[in-house]
Protein backbone atom coordinates (compact mmCIF):
# COMPACT_ATOMS: atom_id res chain seq x y z
CA UNK A 1 0.00 0.00 0.00
CA UNK A 2 2.96 2.33 0.60
CA UNK A 3 4.35 2.08 -2.95
CA UNK A 4 1.30 3.48 -4.80
CA UNK A 5 1.08 6.46 -2.44
CA UNK A 6 4.82 7.16 -2.82
CA UNK A 7 4.52 7.01 -6.58
CA UNK A 8 1.46 9.27 -6.63
CA UNK A 9 3.26 11.72 -4.37
CA UNK A 10 6.30 11.61 -6.67
CA UNK A 11 4.12 12.24 -9.72
CA UNK A 12 2.51 15.24 -8.05
CA UNK A 13 5.91 16.67 -7.12
CA UNK A 14 7.21 16.17 -10.67
CA UNK A 15 4.23 18.04 -12.12
CA UNK A 16 4.60 21.04 -9.83
CA UNK A 17 6.77 23.88 -11.12
CA UNK A 18 7.58 24.90 -7.54
CA UNK A 19 9.19 21.56 -6.62
CA UNK A 20 12.86 21.71 -5.75
CA UNK A 21 14.73 19.41 -8.11
CA UNK A 22 16.99 18.11 -5.34
CA UNK A 23 13.97 17.13 -3.27
CA UNK A 24 12.39 15.41 -6.26
CA UNK A 25 15.58 13.41 -6.86
CA UNK A 26 15.87 12.42 -3.19
CA UNK A 27 12.30 11.11 -3.14
CA UNK A 28 12.82 9.38 -6.48
CA UNK A 29 15.84 7.63 -4.99
CA UNK A 30 13.66 6.31 -2.15
CA UNK A 31 11.13 4.96 -4.66
CA UNK A 32 13.85 3.46 -6.89
CA UNK A 33 15.43 1.76 -3.87
CA UNK A 34 12.11 0.37 -2.65
CA UNK A 35 11.32 -0.97 -6.12
CA UNK A 36 14.90 -2.28 -6.53
CA UNK A 37 15.47 -0.27 -9.72
CA UNK A 38 19.27 -0.33 -9.52
CA UNK A 39 19.98 1.41 -12.86
CA UNK A 40 17.52 4.18 -12.08
CA UNK A 41 18.92 4.51 -8.56
CA UNK A 42 22.49 4.79 -9.92
CA UNK A 43 21.37 7.46 -12.43
CA UNK A 44 19.70 9.46 -9.63
CA UNK A 45 22.86 9.19 -7.51
CA UNK A 46 24.95 10.54 -10.40
CA UNK A 47 22.54 13.43 -10.89
CA UNK A 48 22.61 14.24 -7.17
CA UNK A 49 26.37 13.85 -6.65
CA UNK A 50 27.71 14.70 -10.07
CA UNK A 51 29.40 12.54 -12.69
CA UNK A 52 33.00 11.42 -12.20
CA UNK A 53 35.57 11.53 -15.01
CA UNK A 54 35.07 7.76 -15.41
CA UNK A 55 31.30 8.09 -15.85
CA UNK A 56 29.56 8.27 -19.21
CA UNK A 57 27.75 11.60 -19.32
CA UNK A 58 24.20 11.50 -20.75
CA UNK A 59 23.63 13.46 -23.97
CA UNK A 60 21.36 15.99 -22.24
CA UNK A 61 24.38 17.05 -20.14
CA UNK A 62 26.46 17.88 -23.22
CA UNK A 63 25.85 21.55 -23.94
CA UNK A 64 27.08 24.00 -26.53
CA UNK A 65 29.78 26.40 -25.38
CA UNK A 66 32.38 28.84 -26.59
CA UNK A 67 35.59 30.38 -25.38
CA UNK A 68 35.51 34.09 -24.60
CA UNK A 69 37.98 36.57 -23.16
CA UNK A 70 37.58 39.68 -21.07
CA UNK A 71 38.35 42.79 -23.09
CA UNK A 72 39.03 45.70 -20.68
CA UNK A 73 37.19 48.12 -22.99
CA UNK A 74 34.36 45.99 -24.37
CA UNK A 75 33.77 43.32 -21.72
CA UNK A 76 33.34 39.66 -22.55
CA UNK A 77 34.20 38.93 -26.20
CA UNK A 78 34.15 35.60 -28.07
CA UNK A 79 37.57 34.33 -29.13
CA UNK A 80 38.04 34.35 -32.91
CA UNK A 81 40.05 31.48 -34.36
CA UNK A 82 42.63 32.32 -37.05
CA UNK A 83 42.67 28.71 -38.25
CA UNK A 84 40.44 25.69 -37.69
CA UNK A 85 42.00 22.71 -36.04
CA UNK A 86 40.88 20.87 -32.95
CA UNK A 87 40.95 23.77 -30.50
CA UNK A 88 37.66 25.39 -31.63
CA UNK A 89 36.04 21.93 -31.60
CA UNK A 90 37.29 21.39 -28.06
CA UNK A 91 35.41 24.46 -26.86
CA UNK A 92 32.28 23.87 -28.97
CA UNK A 93 30.64 21.80 -26.22
CA UNK A 94 31.22 20.77 -22.63
CA UNK A 95 30.03 17.94 -20.43
CA UNK A 96 28.22 19.19 -17.34
CA UNK A 97 29.51 16.80 -14.66
CA UNK A 98 28.43 18.87 -11.65
CA UNK A 99 25.56 17.83 -9.41
CA UNK A 100 22.08 19.13 -10.19
CA UNK A 101 22.31 21.30 -7.06
CA UNK A 102 25.58 22.87 -8.20
CA UNK A 103 24.17 23.57 -11.66
CA UNK A 104 21.05 25.17 -10.17
CA UNK A 105 23.23 27.33 -7.91
CA UNK A 106 25.42 28.42 -10.83
CA UNK A 107 22.34 29.25 -12.92
CA UNK A 108 20.93 31.41 -10.11
CA UNK A 109 24.18 33.41 -9.87
CA UNK A 110 24.02 35.03 -13.27
CA UNK A 111 21.75 35.90 -16.12
CA UNK A 112 20.85 32.29 -16.94
CA UNK A 113 24.22 31.55 -18.51
CA UNK A 114 26.91 29.38 -16.98
CA UNK A 115 30.41 30.79 -17.01
CA UNK A 116 33.73 29.49 -15.81
CA UNK A 117 37.19 30.97 -15.91
CA UNK A 118 40.08 29.22 -17.64
CA UNK A 119 43.59 30.17 -16.59
CA UNK A 120 46.50 30.36 -19.06
CA UNK A 121 48.00 27.29 -17.34
CA UNK A 122 44.81 25.33 -18.08
CA UNK A 123 44.89 26.47 -21.71
CA UNK A 124 48.52 25.52 -22.32
CA UNK A 125 47.97 21.75 -22.83
CA UNK A 126 45.09 22.53 -25.17
CA UNK A 127 47.34 24.59 -27.41
CA UNK A 128 49.06 21.33 -28.34
CA UNK A 129 45.85 20.10 -30.03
Amino acid sequence: MTQPSLILELQALAQSSSTDLGELLRRSKVVATKLQLTDFSAWIESEMSGYTNDDEVPDYRKVGSYLAMVNPFHGLQPVGWANGGDLPKHFASIEMRESVGQIAHLMSQGDGQLQTQVTPNELEPLLQL
